[in-house]
């Protein structure tokens, strides 16, 4: 009888023995998503843990393969979706990465105001942004009034491919024309010299009209003076202009000789 309960016993161990290596066996992948989405410029996981809802014993016989491969020179797939599989004694389970964008582009050292001549424009080329992928550059200036100078408030926007935008407000200031300083002196320069040869055509007329006109009057009796004839045209400056002359001819009196 002992014999018969011993054996039955070492079935029983047997069948529970078999029962728990067969469970441990047929253990399941468990999938935590049916889909995982990862921002664009970030590397995804190759830890099956992240992905698998098994235990430890069990996931460090998983192989995971991802159908897709990185941008070149970088450590992150394309913008799009990409499978994902693992397999566990040749059972295989599968999985969606998604790779999607959604980060704004950002200005890099913006001002708060730009200059711009009257009547001139704008050059947005010359602002700086920052994105992974392209980005198109544009501004809305409808407020500002280039043929005015002033303050004006503009609007720029820098939008990705993904169509991710960022606006920012600046201030476009209107200056006004600027004089040519050379110009002006030429014109005042210009303008002396007019004075001073006016002055000057005035004084050698006012000097001929009185030379021509002057009587020596320190001798009482005409016949001890003389009257002397200028030539307007010999007119002449020495002394740095500040003497002049005038040639001229005159007759001897008869009385004096």
């Amino acid at each position: 009888m002992k014999n018969v309960l011993k054996r039955h016993r070492s079935k029983i161990m047997i069948i529970l023995l078999s029962s728990i290596l067969l469970g441990c066996s047929q253990e399941k992948m468990i999938l935590k998503k049916e889909k995982f989405v990862v921002e664009y410029g970030q590397s995804i996981s190759t830890k099956v843990s992240d992905y698998l809802d098994n235990k430890d014993n069990f996931l460090k016989d998983v192989k995971m393969i991802v159908d897709g491969q990185n941008e070149e020179g970088k450590t992150y797939l394309s913008i799009g979706q990409y499978k994902v599989s693992f397999t566990h004694n040749q059972k295989t389970v599968e999985t969606t990465v998604e790779i999607v964008d959604t980060t704004a582009p950002e200005f890099k050292d913006l001002k708060e105001s730009y200059k711009v001549n009257l009547n001139g424009k704008l050059d947005i080329t010359q602002l700086k942004v920052t994105d992974l992928s392209k980005v198109t550059l544009s501004i809305d200036d409808s407020k500002v009034n280039y043929s005015k100078s002033g303050i004006y408030t503009a609007n720029v926007i820098a939008k990705d491919e993904s169509g991710n935008e960022t606006r920012k407000d600046i201030k476009i200031v209107v200056e006004e024309k600027k004089k040519d300083p050379g110009s002006s002196s030429q014109s005042s320069q210009s303008n002396n010299s007019s004075k001073g040869s006016s002055s000057k055509n005035k004084s050698k007329s006012n000097s001929s009209s009185s030379s021509s006109s002057k009587i020596d009057e320190s001798q009482p009796d005409k016949k001890n003076s003389i009257t002397v004839t200028p030539d307007s045209d010999s007119y002449q400056e020495f002394n740095n202009g500040n003497n002049y002359g005038w040639g001229g001819s005159f007759e001897w009196p008869d009385e004096w000789e």
